[in-house]
């Protein structure tokens, strides 16, 4: 509704690890010194309500963005009053943090600053505003009021009647949105991990990352903290980020922990996601799967990503499909199955491993599918290229794309 465009489910998978932001923005005030980080992380890990909004003053816009974002999480009445002056914070992500905050604590003293923030320049902002003023029921009379005095009926007609069906969509990309730049934006940058690791020693402080990170009753934002905290300490043990993706858990703390696997570049991991990928049922987390594995480049995983490519809703020759009569979850499920399947190409082209060449050429070009299926011995088992023959002709043109895009680069 006040989207110019769709955000992609997907985007820059691994900058949300590699391109934090590392920008210190001027102090607010001469009176305000930045606050350690790992203090602010020992707020958060314990929920100091009020050292978090203390923390919410603080000069440096990622140690501001870590509080609001806890204090949203937390959703204490007693933050209402800081939620609202973070509404005016000049950083994007804390002003987004604190509408969506705003909106869990349903605080309707909030309601005309929420309507001003509908005019923000940031698109995310204004949609977290909107979000939150629908948590409120104020939405449908914020959008009238936009009409202005001199409104058209008819046009006052049709945001009343269509307000209902644009806020279920609303609903669905704010959270979806919110969540991703969550694991964008809380990113302690390499100097602050540099300084807790001199003043408390580097092992000491993995342990109490790890700690952070598995304990499912902390806070999603200090999980997010921890995790990307690991790959500025260069943590060589994988296996708490493999168990967080591996075991039912929050969404975006397992995205963030299979973005830190990738970025670590640690190859113990390999077999376990190979494993992963292979068994699990969830499509939204093969399709990430898929992606890291690209990432960490290892041949091992090739013949894995084939299979997931060639059968994208099978998992050891079981089909995961919704119902033919349910149609929200079949569009959905059309959706996922296409990320897979990109993501998958995509991450053969990235390995470069020779094995993979056919079933790419088999998703790129028609004609030398149509020739390879002609050739096929009908008498032999069916394999993975057999499979991919069926999953290629059905495939989406932007599948084929990538498919030749991998294919490029395997050839270089």
């Amino acid at each position: 509704m006040l989207r110019n465009e769709s955000r992609p489910l997907a985007f820059a998978f691994f900058a949300l690890v590699l391109c934090s932001c590392h920008t210190r923005e001027k102090p607010v005030g001469s009176n305000q010194t930045s606050t350690p980080f790992d203090e602010v992380f020992r707020r958060c890990a314990t929920k100091n309500v009020d050292g978090l909004i203390a923390a919410c003053a603080d000069r440096d816009n990622i140690i501001r963005r870590m509080a609001v974002a806890s204090l949203s999480e937390i959703a204490d009445k007693q933050a209402a009053e800081q939620l609202r002056k973070s509404l005016t914070d000049t950083d994007d992500f804390a002003r987004e943090s604190a509408a969506h905050g705003l909106g869990v604590i349903k605080d309707n003293n909030a309601v005309p600053a929420l309507k001003k923030l509908l005019n923000d320049p940031a698109v995310e902002v204004r949609n977290a505003a909107a979000w939150s003023l629908a948590e409120m029921k104020q939405l449908e009379n914020a959008m009238v009021e936009r009409l202005g005095a001199d409104r058209d009926p008819a046009k006052e007609a049709a945001v009343r009647l269509f307000n209902p069906i644009a806020q279920m969509r609303l609903v669905a990309e704010h959270v979806e949105g919110y969540n991703q730049h969550v694991l964008l934006s809380l990113s302690p940058t390499e100097p602050m991990i540099s300084e807790w690791s001199e003043r408390a020693g580097r092992d000491q402080i993995i342990r109490d990352l790890n700690a952070a990170l598995e304990n499912q009753g902390n806070l999603v934002s200090s999980r997010l903290i921890a995790a990307h905290s690991l790959v500025a300490l260069r943590t060589t043990d994988a296996n708490p980020l493999l168990r967080v993706v591996k075991r039912k858990d929050n969404w975006p703390v397992q995205l963030k922990c299979l973005a830190v696997l990738g970025a670590l570049q640690n190859k113990t991991s390999v077999m376990p996601l190979v494993e992963l990928i292979n068994t699990s049922e969830d499509l939204k987390l093969r399709s990430q799967l898929a992606n890291t594995l690209g990432h960490l480049g290892d041949s091992r995983a090739v013949p894995a990503l084939m299979e997931v490519l060639a059968g994208a809703e099978y998992v050891q020759a079981r089909p995961i499909r919704p119902s033919m009569f349910d149609y929200q979850g079949t569009t959905v499920w059309r959706k996922l199955k296409k990320d897979i399947q990109i993501s998958a190409a995509t991450a053969l082209g990235r390995i470069g491993d020779p094995k993979a060449e056919t079933i790419l050429r088999v998703f790129a070009d028609s004609d030398f599918r149509k020739e390879l299926s002609k050739k096929r011995d009908p008498s032999k088992p069916v394999d993975v290229i057999y499979l991919a023959f069926g999953a290629a002709d059905e495939a989406d043109d932007e599948v084929r794309k990538t498919a030749r895009e991998a294919l490029a680069k395997l050839r270089k």
